[in-house]
């Protein structure tokens, strides 16, 4: 699965899961994915998450990583805050932010493996 269809999974899978889309109710964000080139927008808006290609300035948290990276933490072999205690993944934003970020992808990825959330 390439990098924009696997975060466009993840953005799926948040939508659909009832805990995590309440997760996002009041959560009104730009969230910007870096993944070597390639930059992603994932907004979240009155419950809802949406994913295109893009770029801003004015993105309330940025994920920058490496394609190994980005693929690890989608196969669930390292969690996002693994990958940034390990200096694979960096992050800018609020920490509120970044945190209710990975516990929501943690938990989609989650999902999406067959298990269980936390």
């Amino acid at each position: 699965m390439d990098n924009e269809n696997a975060l466009k999974s993840i953005v799926k899978t948040i939508n659909i899961t009832p805990k995590l889309k309440n997760m996002l109710e009041g959560w009104d964000k730009i969230i910007l994915f870096k993944i070597e080139t390639e930059t992603y927008l994932i907004k979240t808006k009155m419950g809802i998450g949406s994913i295109e290609r893009g770029f801003t300035e004015i993105a309330d948290v940025v994920i920058d990583m490496d394609i190994e990276t980005f693929e690890e933490i989608v196969k669930g072999d390292i969690t996002p805050i693994k990958a940034k205690m390990k200096g694979k993944l960096k992050s800018t934003g609020h920490l509120t932010d970044i945190l209710r970020l990975a516990f929501i992808w943690n938990n989609a990825l989650k999902i999406m493996n067959n298990d269980s959330l936390q």
